[in-house]
């Protein structure tokens, strides 16, 4: 009950108000605190000469933001997804043969209730690129999202057409690594 009631607020908070929260407690709140914060903005530290582990760090709020929302989606339709496949007749009847109840779950239950988590991973790729203008607005992130914002802004349309494309080109790579993965997972889809 504690998941799902996680998985329905953590769906319902809207991404740019969830940044802002993070962005006051982890940044603000903590360095008001004297705790470890994390960075406000930016893609790295100026002063630091931004190495590897500087823009790991400046990159963990905004991935959190995107990536919180989506999380909470797929517990929830992965929820959903296994309490309709446990009530099938094949899990009744793997139960009946003796099998224990962990590899009734794992084995075919799961294995089973993920096949349409794929295709809404496969889209997320896309959507991901949809919420990051927010995000990168919010946290000053430089990044494709601001490109875009940036371009909307200034009326520049060779950049706005170009970001199109490249969206579009992420819809047809989600929807193609879908395909590929469903042939992974179910060995009755293959060619």
């Amino acid at each position: 009950h504690l998941s799902t009631a996680g998985a329905v607020s953590g769906y319902s908070i809207p991404t740019f108000w969830l940044a802002l929260m993070l962005l006051l407690l982890f940044a603000v709140k903590f360095q008001e605190w004297g705790l470890p914060s994390l960075p406000s903005g930016g893609a790295y530290d100026v002063r630091g000469g931004g190495g590897f582990w500087d823009r790991v760090e400046h990159l963990i709020l905004p991935a959190f933001s995107l990536a919180f929302v989506q999380t909470a989606l797929w517990t929830r339709y992965i929820r959903s997804q296994m309490l309709e496949v446990l009530s099938q007749d094949f899990i009744r009847t793997a139960r009946a043969k003796g099998a224990r109840e962990r590899m009734v779950i794992f084995r075919h239950g799961l294995r089973n209730a993920v096949m349409p988590l794929i295709t809404l991973m496969g889209l997320a790729i896309p959507e991901m690129f949809g919420g990051s203008l927010i995000i990168e607005q919010i946290y000053n992130y430089p990044g494709m999202g601001q490109l875009t914002f940036n371009a909307a802004m200034g009326h520049d349309y060779p950049v706005i057409m170009g970001t199109v494309l490249f969206v579009a080109f992420l819809v047809i790579m989600g929807n193609l690594i879908a395909d590929v993965a469903y042939a992974v997972a179910d060995p009755r889809v293959r060619f």
